[in-house]
């Protein structure tokens, strides 16, 4: 199917309500925007929190702990890269 948009001054465009509805997007959320072949893709990304209570564990949810352990990884791999390019 093929819905139609209409860009405003600051070049946002509003993503029609059945389509935010079918892949569950939200205000806020990221997408992933992919311009390939003379086409562009909105892809959908899903944080971690949103992935809670998918698997089943019998450890308690710490979303600071989490957050931690991200900004922890995001750090290192900043650093690695700064690192390779010089």
């Amino acid at each position: 199917m093929t819905y139609k948009g209409k860009l405003n001054h600051k070049g946002q465009i509003t993503i029609p309500v059945a389509l935010r509805q079918r892949y569950s997007l939200y205000p806020g959320q990221t997408v992933i925007i992919d311009d390939s072949a003379n086409t562009v893709i909105i892809k959908p990304t899903r944080d971690l929190a949103s992935l809670r209570g998918s698997l089943k564990s019998n450890l308690p949810y710490d979303e600071k702990a989490i957050n931690k352990a991200i900004e922890k990884y995001r750090i290192e791999n900043y650093l690695a890269k700064q690192a390779r390019s010089k």
